[in-house]
């Protein structure tokens, strides 16, 4: 057991694994939970980072300090909503005639004059991104990194150096 973890490769493959791991359990939880993080960095912002069957959704919403001050900061979770084919909630995003978007691959990017997420009436640039965005690459990444195997090192052992003069 300990000759496999010899060497940085073999420590950063076993990492990659469970990174990987941990993004694939939010994967399957995100199909039952939803679990949504609200923060203030400034009195009149809010962001808001969300699991759902989508992929991990970001907001960032502008609008009055009194209308953001209705929304706590912290964690909350709850059982996930129904789904629409294109895979966003029914109560997720609603897009204005301003609005713009660009969906693909699982992908989401948009700005939108008039955002509409829990009351969030207001200017709000979002992002979806994919669960299989962060698991794939972290599994072929830990296979090559746990699979291949090292190079010799090219080091001249310090016996058979040459003494300086």
């Amino acid at each position: 057991m300990g000759d496999s973890f010899k060497g940085w490769r073999r420590k950063i493959g076993a990492l990659t694994l469970v990174m990987a791991y941990v993004f694939a359990m939010g994967w399957v939880r995100s199909r039952y939970i939803e679990d949504r993080l609200f923060m203030r960095p400034t009195k009149s912002t809010l962001v808001l980072l969300k699991t759902n069957d989508a992929g991990y959704l970001f907001v960032v919403a502008h609008n009055s300090e009194e209308h953001i001050r209705q929304f706590v900061p912290g964690w909350t979770c709850r059982n996930a909503p129904h789904f629409h084919s294109e895979g966003l909630p029914e109560d997720d995003l609603d897009f204005s005639d301003g609005s713009w978007h660009i969906w693909r691959c699982g992908f989401l990017v948009g700005e939108s004059d008039d955002y509409c997420h829990l009351g969030i009436f207001s200017p709000a640039k979002y992002c979806i991104v994919p669960y299989w965005s962060f698991v794939i690459p972290l599994t072929l990444l830990s296979a090559y990194l746990l699979l291949t195997k090292s190079q010799p090192s090219k080091r001249v052992p310090r016996e058979s150096q040459a003494p300086l003069p």
